[in-house]
């Protein structure tokens, strides 16, 4: 066996080892690659199937190696993967054969790449994860972010959202951050719920639960960038983050993510805290809406557990392929149905057991116009009327809001019709609120008004 031989069956290894870390089965003899043996055939239990080729080479993989891994993977089931390895990357006429081949996938693995997978900085699942939902989704290629050395069209992760509106203190600071009181239980300020029961055909909608496996925060975070990168991801998002005695609520994924990486600065000041917090986010989809949850360990580890997507729809699709898609790209192991609601979706609850309807704001939320910079107030923070925080045994007070939101020392209110800042109001009145419910997450939409200006 000549030097170059050798060197070749010794890449080989490396990554066979790699995909064995991760679970993978590996087998060197695959004959459901024929014609031709494939270098690697590996799979998962959960029908996960990667045909790879490694090649070891001076020079960048070339066309000829990218077309043959295709003309093999033609003699294999459509569900199997191909994975083209170069140590030394790959030439141009390669990523763009991949992008003009996407319907049946071929990812590229360089060196670098499997050096970030080696030393920590990156992981092999997530990493072909991404990669297959960037080729499918946007028909790019992602490859080497971990290094310099970038395609010659790199593939840059979008930032996630962040707020359009901020919250106004009465000292004329502005936070994209509201800090109350509150307790356990997952719930969202939402800016608007649709009534997924509202149809011509009458009926009731239905719920989905996807159980996701997210090991820590840095997971949690790229699974937001993922979902962004499937179109999951929207500026209507709204978050909330609850610990023992004090709730976090904001709008956009990108303000989430920055305040559960900041959770250090979030606790400061704060005596009571628990283990473990809890998250929420929001988000609206192609007929319905949908709730991320999921527990973090109040550490630094920040273990994430009992992570659900839980989706709200009028029916269920013709065309389910995007949920298909979201299933493969985050490797779902368990079987998924929809299934029909069987208590009402939106439930409204008007003011009239508020002796005064009129508030004072803690707060107002305000969001600039793009076109002339004109700043419009479009909510009020104010205390929830009869509000009493929960007592050691339990006990709570004649809260206006139920559920989890009851909990809440503080309601985020939309209102009903925009004011420019700096007008004087009358007075500020609370209508009704909505509410609806995930499988894991309580969704509350307040709605107040105004009367005025009077100066």
């Amino acid at each position: 066996m000549s030097d170059r031989q050798r060197a070749g069956r010794e890449f080989e290894g490396v990554v066979a080892n790699m995909f064995r870390q991760q679970h993978f089965t590996v087998d060197r003899k695959a004959g459901a690659a024929a014609p031709r043996q494939t270098d690697l055939f590996v799979r998962r239990s959960n029908d996960v199937v990667y045909l790879i080729e490694a090649k070891y080479h001076r020079r960048k993989a070339t066309i000829d190696h990218v077309d043959s891994l295709f003309t093999r993977l033609e003699a294999t089931p459509p569900e199997v993967i191909g994975i083209l390895c170069s140590n030394s990357g790959f030439s141009d006429a390669v990523i763009d054969r991949v992008r003009e081949r996407s319907k049946r996938p071929v990812l590229l693995l360089s060196g670098n790449e499997l050096l970030a997978i080696a030393d920590g900085r990156e992981d092999l699942t997530r990493l072909l994860r991404r990669k297959k939902a960037t080729l499918l989704t946007h028909r790019e290629v992602e490859l080497d972010r971990h290094s310099n050395r970038l395609t010659r069209k790199p593939s840059k992760r979008a930032d996630l959202p962040v707020s359009h509106g901020l919250f106004r203190l009465p000292d004329g600071q502005q936070r994209d951050v509201l800090s109350s009181g509150g307790d356990f239980g997952p719930f969202v300020f939402a800016p608007s719920l649709l009534d997924i029961d509202w149809v011509a055909g009458g009926g009731v909608g239905v719920f989905a639960e996807i159980e996701l496996d997210v090991g820590d925060e840095a997971a949690l975070i790229a699974l937001l960038h993922e979902l962004a990168d499937m179109g999951w991801i929207t500026p209507k998002g709204r978050w909330s983050i609850q610990q023992a005695t004090t709730n976090w609520h904001g709008s956009g994924a990108g303000i989430l993510a920055r305040e559960i990486r900041g959770w250090r600065r979030r606790y400061r000041g704060i005596d009571s805290l628990h283990h473990t917090e809890e998250a929420t986010y929001f988000d609206v989809c192609d007929g319905g809406f949908y709730t991320l949850t999921c527990d973090l360990s109040a550490s630094k580890e920040r273990i994430v557990r009992h992570a659900t997507l839980s989706f709200q729809l009028v029916g269920i699709p013709i065309d389910t392929s995007p949920l298909r898609h979201l299933c493969e790209t985050f490797e779902v192991r368990h079987s998924v149905f929809f299934r029909p609601r069987e208590t009402k979706s939106v439930e409204i609850t008007h003011a009239g057991k508020i002796r005064d309807h009129s508030v004072s704001p803690v707060a107002l939320v305000v969001q600039e116009d793009d076109e002339n910079g004109e700043v419009w107030v479009r909510g009020i923070v104010v205390e929830q009327p009869g509000f009493i925080p929960p007592t050691v045994d339990g006990r709570r007070g004649d809260n206006w809001l139920g559920g989890h939101a009851g909990d809440s020392q503080y309601l985020i209110c939309d209102l009903r019709s925009w004011h420019p800042l700096g007008h004087l109001i009358d007075n500020y009145e609370l209508h009704y609120y909505e509410t609806a419910w995930t499988s894991e997450a309580q969704l509350v939409h307040v709605v107040a008004d105004w009367r005025g200006p009077i100066g």
